[in-house]
């Protein structure tokens, strides 16, 4: 097995620890994970726990993009912090995702009539991509409300910090879903942004 740094230079340590961990099961174990929606918090991970015996090592949420009640409401998103604060203590490890809504929307939308609904035009792209613009502007603000959460992480723990850090974000952009809005042509220029982003805010 060949070890592997951290992606993001200035990984804490406790990123690099958990890396280490990861990459110390290569050949030898596999960690179970359960992906749980924002409404029902945990029930997902609580159900493989009652049919198994064991609770999954990986603890999988998303932020939501979806109205209020929904399984993805938006509503839910600092219920989504504190049960993963209440996850990391004990002894899962976080995983955490957010589902963008198009920048050229607001939120609260729908799965397949936003995120899925097509690439952007150049226009938008543009717009996306040039500070001044609605569309930046509101990209920005919808990237700071994530940011802004990732922060009580940081603030919950230093370990904490190390486990949102691996967060998987954009994680269908290769999958069927990659006709949504996100295009591998401007994906390292929107993720660069996005980065920068977390990171001023945290």
């Amino acid at each position: 097995m060949h070890s592997r740094r951290c992606a993001n230079p200035n990984a804490t340590p406790q990123a690099t620890e958990l890396l280490g961990q990861v990459q110390a099961l290569s050949g030898t174990r596999t960690l179970s994970g359960q992906h749980n929606t924002p409404r029902e918090r945990s029930f997902y991970s609580d159900q493989a726990a009652e049919l198994t015996g064991h609770y999954p090592a990986v603890w999988g949420q998303d932020f939501g993009f979806a109205r209020a009640g929904d399984m993805d409401g938006v509503d839910c998103r600092q219920d989504v912090v504190d049960e993963a604060i209440r996850q990391h203590a004990a002894g899962s490890i976080v995983t955490l995702m957010w589902h963008a809504a198009r920048p050229t929307g607001e939120e609260p939308v729908t799965f397949l009539d936003n995120i899925c609904a097509g690439p952007l035009d150049d226009e938008d792209w543009r717009d996306l991509l040039t500070p001044g613009t609605e569309v930046h502007a509101r990209w920005t603000r919808q990237v700071d409300v994530i940011a802004a959460l990732l922060a009580q992480l940081r603030a919950g723990g230093k370990e904490i910090r190390a486990t949102w850090k691996l967060q998987r974000d954009d994680h269908e952009l290769t999958g069927r879903f990659a006709t949504g809005w996100y295009i591998v042509l401007h994906f390292e220029v929107e993720s660069n942004f996005v980065y920068d982003e977390y990171f001023r805010m945290t």
